[in-house]
């Protein structure tokens, strides 16, 4: 309990039960089938846990601010607290949690992102707008523009505060597999199974830039906290670094 986990790449790690951990001699962080990992306290903001097995793991007043739950499985997670109610029809594609640590915004195949509180698991507001699964979500760093990515190819950005869609971006030709808003808060970045990186104005809806170098669809993208470089990951096997400002593929 308490650990720190800020900023690491947990990306596929178990913090839930694994069968047949029991007297293998793995200590705390691995628990059989009867418990789960106790992670109460934890710092993970800005953890990378996308695609973690989280089922029955107790967060008990874990801090997750910015961390990336996308894929994560969360089956009965114990937040000390009762279960979020999402209301979604279809299944939750991806989750990310406000840097407020307050809001939980959540992706969904019936076409929303809803946003919920984290302390009383209320829904709080529904953004409707989408045509297809909705594949990614990021919420900016102040808290006002939530950015979701679609199997429609489009990327929308959202008020936070409204519920309002404020930006509808077209320009992929497949599906928007990622999304992410630099620190800044003036560029989204998206990536998408057309294998482009996209670089948009989040004020203005323009495309500024695109990437392109993957020979198969992009799945991930970040962005450095100085806003200097764009990293992508794709099904080409490869992950590659791009410079922000001059689109130049430098690793």
């Amino acid at each position: 309990a308490g650990m720190v986990f800020s900023g690491c790449n947990l990306s596929n790690a178990t913090l839930g039960p694994v069968a047949g951990a029991a007297g293998t001699g793995v200590k705390a962080g691995v628990a059989d089938q009867r418990h789960f990992l106790d992670v109460s306290g934890g710092v993970f903001d800005k953890a990378d846990l996308s695609n973690a097995l989280l089922a029955h793991a107790r967060l008990d007043a874990c801090t997750l601010a910015g961390a990336s739950l996308r894929g994560a499985n969360m089956e009965k997670v114990e937040l000390g607290q009762r279960p979020m109610v999402l209301g979604h029809k279809g299944e939750v594609q991806c989750v990310y949690l406000a840097e407020d640590g307050k809001h939980v915004v959540s992706g969904s195949d019936d076409n929303t992102i809803r946003v919920c509180l984290l302390d009383s698991g209320e829904c709080v507001r529904t953004f409707i707008g989408h045509t297809e699964a909705v594949r990614s979500v990021f919420v900016s760093a102040d808290g006002k523009h939530v950015v979701s990515g679609s199997a429609d190819k489009t990327v929308r950005v959202w008020s936070m505060a409204s519920g309002e869609c404020v930006r509808a971006l077209s320009g992929h030709t497949s599906s928007v597999s990622s999304v992410y808003v630099t620190a800044d808060g003036k560029r989204v970045v998206s990536g998408s199974w057309d294998k482009t990186v996209r670089v948009w104005s989040l004020d203005s809806g323009e495309c500024v830039r695109t990437f392109s170098g993957h020979t198969r669809e992009v799945t991930s993208v970040y962005v450095t906290d100085d806003d200097q470089h764009l990293v992508s990951g794709s099904t080409d096997n490869t992950v590659r670094s791009w410079s922000l400002d001059s689109g130049e593929c430098v690793r």
